[in-house]
């Protein structure tokens, strides 16, 4: 077996017990199972349909895909390094717009209305191990928003849209390096930049 092939064992493997773990924790929605038991959530006809789906999608793409290997590659053409610092820079205005306007407003998840209300305190409490990750909330609090349930939940969402906006730059331009094809820059680009971690970019506290 050749390493392309061990590769593809290995990934088609990884999905479809993927697909299993889905599938098995959809029937306990009250374990603690994050990023594994959301299809608990949805009806029974809807969690059967993503089941079928997801064991059908890499038997479809492998009859799609398969002829394409027999294919004769061209030569990669450079596509215009101008065009796609104008969409990259698009792309980065865009979201950096998304993420303030879309900002969240509500935290249920996790203890983040109590981070607020601590961090907004005189003499907040911090743990060890967050005091480097809260430096630059506490100083913002402090010195820019104001000691204030309302200046403690900008603190943190200013934090939030900074550290999005460098993401969103490192990508595009780690992108920018990986490839010389703009169709494959905005592929990978567009593939890290649509993973459920963005959502902690809104403002989100947790």
């Amino acid at each position: 077996m050749n390493q392309n092939r061990a590769q593809l064992l290995t990934a088609t493997i990884s999905y479809y017990l993927m697909i299993a773990a889905y599938f098995f924790f959809s029937f306990f929605p009250t374990v603690r199972a994050w990023g594994l038991n959301w299809w608990a959530h949805w009806p029974n006809p809807v969690v059967y349909s993503l089941l079928v789906i997801g064991l059908i999608v890499p038997v479809v793409a492998w009859f799609i895909l398969k002829p394409l290997q027999n294919r004769p590659c061209k030569p990669e053409k450079k596509d215009n390094k101008f065009l796609y610092t104008i969409i990259s820079a698009f792309l980065l205005i865009t979201l950096s717009l998304a993420f303030y306007y879309y900002r969240a407003n509500t935290h249920f998840l996790g203890d983040g209305y109590l981070l607020i209300s601590k961090l907004a305190s005189e003499n907040p409490f911090i743990k060890p191990r967050n005091y480097g990750a809260m430096t630059s909330q506490l100083y913002l609090v402090r010195h820019v928003t104001g000691l204030s349930l309302e200046g403690s939940r900008l603190a943190y969402q200013i934090v939030s849209w900074l550290s999005g906006l460098i993401f969103v730059a490192l990508i595009l331009s780690y992108s920018k390096s990986l490839f010389t094809s703009i169709r494959d820059r905005l592929g990978f680009s567009l593939m890290m930049l649509s993973g459920g971690y963005m959502l902690m970019f809104f403002g989100y506290v947790e």
